[in-house]
């Protein structure tokens, strides 16, 4: 069988735009741009508002095709994601409907060296001038990996677990840019390096050249990445018959040693979002860290790309805060004892990915949060019980201090609806820990 290799599509993709751009230089037209359209816009863009007072300046946006036809979704500052009213390219202009009001509410934007330049009149009159840029997640593969093949059940069970046991591997992966190197133990106590490495995207491949009786046999591995864990399967060819079988693979994660957020005592290692605005968190006499709503957000001066939290908190009667992981994504916190799932329901991923179950306590009663963050995957575990398992992060939440997803960034704690409490603030960085300023 043919190899389906990533970075042959990427080969041939860069010789044609090679060829054709010398073409177009001999031929004296090199000064000439390619028309932009619909295709070009396509994707998630995250957005920042460059001309407004205040610390709420991020957004996003997503274009996408649907049948022939475009659509889209909106995060303007704060609130919901919400879907469009409708979505076009008119003369190289990206235009994006949103009514509100009663008003037809118009998103303008052009590409400007790659990054989205556009403008937007609200209903009060006032004008917003932004700068988008493609949301490209950037994803680290380097450490070491266990693969397991996984065994289907049925009649072939048997011959399908010593094919497992044959097939486990231990992983080590050094990346360098989307290039991999991968190193597998071999069982005279050697080290096989793969022929090939790649990563587009989140699509994983790399290739084994193996030597058996005389014949070459190749193991190509794909699949999708998905923070700390790998999905995808691996084809064997070139042996006396051509078989395949998925396999999942999970990152042997080391932690550093856990930083201490809060100590009890003081607001050490915290300051205000928004210093224009009234501050008056502060230590109360049980010695957890509580808010006097309307009171401004709380962000903690470290900041963190992969880490896992650990927190308690407790919230009054129907109050209402959250946290932000990085600052850009609220997990929502909230009175909603004993009510239904929502997607802005208390532990929800705020107004993207609804909490599996509510397991919420009655309020004044502390709970238990624990989050680990991986790239734009987490997983919860909520009073003990798992709300969100490696669920994927679309894109950031309303209220997000940046919209630059890629980056490090805070804790941030949501003072500005009401009354909570929190305590026993710990966080394990995995990678990416910097001082804050």
């Amino acid at each position: 069988m043919k190899v389906n290799w990533i970075e042959s599509n990427r080969g041939a993709k860069g010789f044609v735009a090679m060829v054709v751009t010398g073409l177009l230089i001999s031929a004296g037209l090199g000064s000439l741009r390619a028309e932009v359209t619909s295709d070009d816009y396509l994707g998630a863009w995250n957005v920042l508002i460059e001309n407004i007072g205040g610390t709420f300046n991020s957004s996003w946006i997503e274009v996408r095709e649907a049948g022939g036809q475009l659509e889209g979704s909106l995060l303007w500052r704060w609130g919901s994601v919400i879907p469009v009213e409708s979505v076009k390219v008119e003369e190289g202009e990206l235009i994006i409907n949103r009514p509100e009001g009663g008003k037809d509410i118009l998103y303008r934007a052009r590409l400007v060296d790659g990054e989205l330049k556009g403008s937007v009149t609200m209903p009060g009159g006032e004008k917003h001038e932004f700068t988008g840029r493609r949301d490209i997640p950037e994803i680290d593969l380097s450490g070491t990996w266990v693969l397991k093949p996984q065994v289907p059940a049925g009649a072939q069970a048997e011959q399908s677990e010593e094919r497992r046991r044959a097939f486990e591997r231990t992983l080590t992966i050094r990346q360098s840019g989307d290039d991999l190197v991968v190193s597998m133990p071999r069982r005279d106590g050697g080290v096989t390096e793969s022929k090939r490495g790649a990563l587009d995207g989140d699509q994983v491949e790399f290739l084994f050249e193996m030597t058996r009786n005389d014949r070459t046999i190749n193991l190509v591995y794909s699949g999708l990445v998905k923070g700390d864990r790998m999905e995808g399967t691996m084809q064997v060819e070139g042996g006396e018959r051509d078989f395949s079988f998925p396999w999942v693979a999970d990152r042997q994660r080391v932690w550093g040693d856990p930083i201490r957020m809060f100590d009890g005592e003081t607001l050490n290692g915290w300051h205000q979002r928004d210093a224009s605005r009234s501050f008056q968190w502060k230590v109360a006499e049980d010695g957890s860290l509580e808010n006097t709503p309307p009171d401004d957000d709380i962000v903690s001066d470290i900041k963190f790309k992969d880490f896992k939290l650990r927190l308690e908190y407790k919230v009054a009667k129907n109050s209402n805060s959250g946290v932000y992981l990085r600052g850009r994504y609220e997990l929502q916190v909230l009175d909603d004892y004993g009510k239904g799932i929502s997607p802005h329901g208390n532990g929800a991923v705020y107004s993207r990915v609804p909490a599996k179950m509510n397991v919420s306590k009655a309020p004044g009663e502390w709970q238990e949060l624990e989050v680990t963050m991986i790239g734009r995957y987490i997983t919860v575990v909520l009073n003990g019980t798992t709300i969100h398992d490696n669920e994927k992060l679309g894109g950031i939440t309303g209220g997000a201090l940046d919209p630059w997803q890629n980056e490090a960034g805070p804790l941030l704690l949501q003072g500005d609806h009401g009354l909570v409490n929190f305590r026993n603030i710990q966080v394990w960085p995995a990678s990416g820990v910097r001082p804050g300023a």
